[in-house]
């Protein structure tokens, strides 16, 4: 959705710009320190919800220190013609009641996101809180078919924390709660953290050099879950593997 929505797409460019205007030298991100001292402004990520949060947090409780710091890198004589023209647009447009209602009302619903998403990511879920937390943020939302599912879901269940893949397993076995399943299906090739994806393109690099530039897709796909999955390939019988390969060729050639 805020990618598509235009206001949306202009309130996070807002959001990165004042990032980008304050790192750009170490003199304006002193002036920031000077008059934002407790949470200093953070950059989007494309990949990370969290990073939004933090970045709007930034500015959600501390406009008014950062209209100040932004005026005085306006007024500033020694700042460069073109950083204090952005300094004075931005002061401008902190002031705004559009860019004002879309910071609370963001703040708000990456706020809800947040913690949704880090109950959902945790080892050991448990149902009835992560349940608790999306009918608490539900009131613009449309999601009674999951809260439903959700609800009778948590009465079958055992009433103590289970590992979040036995709950899509059992999602997956009786195979009456459809909304549940997709949400986990779209869970789970998520990266949890940055460096999980960053090891997924180590391995990459590892596995296609420049002496293995013409290997097939694939091949690629393959030894890269092989390389990622280490764990599960460890515990799997590869002789068990080389026998059904040996037996099936030996048919082959009758």
């Amino acid at each position: 959705m805020a990618k598509s929505y235009s206001k949306a797409i202009s309130f996070f460019g807002i959001v990165q710009r004042i990032y980008v205007l304050f790192s750009g030298s170490i003199k304006r991100w002193n002036v920031l320190l000077e008059h934002v001292p407790d949470l200093t402004v953070k950059s989007l990520s494309n990949t990370r919800w969290e990073s939004r949060i933090k970045s709007v947090r930034a500015i959600r409780y501390q406009a008014p220190q950062l209209r100040s710091a932004l005026l005085w890198l306006s007024e500033d004589g020694d700042t460069e013609a073109k950083a204090r023209s952005d300094a004075k647009n931005l002061y401008d447009v902190l002031g705004s009641f559009e860019f004002i209602l879309g910071m609370v009302i963001w703040y708000d619903i990456l706020y809800s996101v947040n913690i949704v998403s880090k109950k959902l990511q945790s080892p050991s879920t448990c149902i009835d809180s992560t349940l608790q937390h999306i009918e608490d943020g539900s009131s613009n939302v449309d999601i009674n078919d999951m809260i439903s599912e959700l609800a009778v879901m948590q009465s079958t269940l055992p009433d103590k924390p289970m590992p979040v893949m036995e709950i899509f397993e059992f999602v997956t076995e009786v195979d009456c709660y459809p909304n549940i399943s997709i949400a986990y299906r779209i869970l789970f090739p998520m990266p949890m953290t940055v460096a999980s994806a960053e090891r997924t393109f180590s391995k990459l690099k590892l596995l296609k050099n420049y002496l293995r530039s013409i290997m097939s897709q694939e091949r690629l796909n393959g030894l890269a879950t092989l390389c990622i999955e280490k764990k599960l390939l460890d515990e799997i019988d590869i002789e068990a593997i080389i026998n059904d390969f040996a037996a099936a060729n030996v048919r082959r050639n009758f």
